[in-house]
């Protein structure tokens, strides 16, 4: 993806899955934009893109948009969590319900924020998503702006 490897050292890496590449670029500069310790990695637009790309890239968390023209998200959800266990799961999307965070987070997702969502908010989501895979006791399970 044209990430620098010293960039990566020491970072969480984080894959965005969303349909649209002009989402995609701008939560690029979102995750990355407050120097938080996580770098994007890779992009996809589906859940198969998905599956090779935390293949290829060693992804430890990855950010889900639900809203996916191609591929109800909630299903690509559950897939991601039976193939990659120890991954963090982060839902973001324009219209979360309280219905919708419940199936996400029963699905397999550790947190859900609606968009927009600040930098801060998103790396926090991502590094206790990411303590949370790993069995972190003080883990939170959700994360959900109002």
């Amino acid at each position: 993806m044209g990430y620098d490897e010293a960039e990566v050292e020491g970072a969480l890496r984080v894959l965005l899955v969303d349909s649209r590449p002009e989402r995609r670029k701008l939560m690029i500069d979102v995750v990355q934009g407050d120097g938080g310790g996580a770098v994007v990695v890779a992009e996809a637009d589906g859940l198969g893109a998905a599956l090779v790309a935390i293949e290829e890239e060693g992804a430890d968390a990855l950010l889900l948009d639900l809203r996916m023209p191609t591929v109800v998200g909630v299903h690509t959800v559950r897939v991601l969590r039976s193939t990659f266990p120890d991954l963090a799961i982060v839902v973001c999307s324009f219209d979360l319900d309280a219905p919708t965070i419940r199936e996400a987070l029963t699905a397999g997702a550790a947190a859900c924020l609606r968009k927009p969502a600040s930098p801060h908010e998103l790396v926090v989501a991502l590094e206790t998503a990411r303590r949370c895979r790993a069995g972190a006791p003080d883990a939170l399970v959700a994360t959900a702006t109002e």
